[in-house]
């Protein structure tokens, strides 16, 4: 759900749907690298960042050395961890294997291969998909659709 318009969002969706289309072109197999890695903060590390904040101001409030010193490692940390997260999965190549047949709305098996080609060992893959969510939608005349 999101706080603003859909006139606002609408255009600006749009757009970012046409550039990452642009720089992922469909395909059944994939390398992993600079130009098809995203890494996108979770909810949790939006929290983090809001509290990196609120200790930054907190610390040039009080004028605490310390608080900010401490507040410079945290980010550190954070921006680091970006760079650790990319190497870890860069260089995976994710394969489409098969993909069964079904009805419209009903799930769907996806079978990947994550092939590993380098020495480094690859620890702790995640990978979620978003489940589409059926809703209804009562128009005038009491006219139902599914979408």
């Amino acid at each position: 759900m999101s706080f603003l318009p859909k006139a606002l969002t609408a255009p600006i969706s749009s757009l970012l749907s046409r550039w990452f289309a642009s720089r992922a072109p469909k395909s059944d197999s994939a390398t992993l690298n600079l130009r098809n890695v995203y890494i996108f903060f979770s909810r949790e590390g939006m929290l983090f960042a809001v509290l990196l904040v609120i200790t930054f101001i907190a610390g040039i409030n009080y004028g605490n050395n310390l608080v900010l010193g401490l507040c410079f490692y945290l980010v550190s940390v954070w921006l680091i961890s970006f760079h650790i997260t990319f190497a870890h999965v860069s260089g995976l190549h994710v394969q489409l294997l098969d993909v069964t047949m079904a009805e419209a709305g009903a799930p769907v098996w996806v079978t990947l291969q994550v092939r590993n080609d380098s020495t480094q060992p690859r620890r702790q893959l995640l990978f979620r998909f978003e489940q589409a969510v059926k809703k209804t939608l009562r128009l005038t005349h009491e006219v139902q659709y599914q979408m």
